[in-house]
């Protein structure tokens, strides 16, 4: 079996798919919890769900749980980890 990890705050969210320099996939926010600086998300994508943290911002509404959101990924930032 091999897994994928990244960095929760290496990951980007948006409405719909953006930087051509990222890989996106679709989700669904299952939960957002405000940690001061940084909004943290749990995304269902498929099978998988995803923790994703994003710097929070004066006036920035961010993502309600229920939402379809992208999900932008730096292949850079993968690291493969077998067992």
């Amino acid at each position: 079996m091999v897994n994928l990890a990244f960095r929760p705050h290496t990951v980007g969210l948006a409405a719909t798919p953006g930087a051509h320099d990222r890989r996106w996939i679709e989700g669904d926010v299952a939960e957002r919890e405000f940690l001061g600086e940084f909004i943290r998300y749990r995304v269902r994508a498929a099978d998988v769900e995803l923790i994703v943290d994003q710097q929070h911002t004066l006036g920035d509404t961010g993502f309600a749980p229920g939402a379809s959101v992208s999900i932008g990924i730096d292949p850079g930032q993968l690291r493969l980890l077998s067992d």
